[in-house]
């Protein structure tokens, strides 16, 4: 993706469609994502250094937006220790 942290979304209800303009970042640190899961229609950013939440503000231009009381202070260098 070229910046820490940033992650894309696919056109809706189409995984097969990218646009380079859907993409948003982890906010917290400029650390890398290490995995991403849905926890009770959530979206749980976790990075090396940290993890973040987003929901679904249904947006029409971008549909995440952080929940900036919710960035936890840990995160994982192994990725496929996460589970859903």
């Amino acid at each position: 993706s070229g910046v820490k942290g940033s992650f894309y979304i696919s056109g809706t209800y189409d995984g097969l469609t990218w646009s380079s303009l859907d993409v948003a970042t982890a906010e917290r640190q400029a650390d890398p994502l290490m995995a991403m899961t849905n926890t009770n229609g959530q979206l749980n950013l976790i990075s090396s250094k940290h993890s973040e939440i987003w929901y679904n503000s249904l947006n029409a231009d971008f549909p995440f937006e952080r929940i900036n009381s919710a960035v936890i202070d840990w995160g994982t260098n192994a990725a496929q220790s996460v589970e859903n």
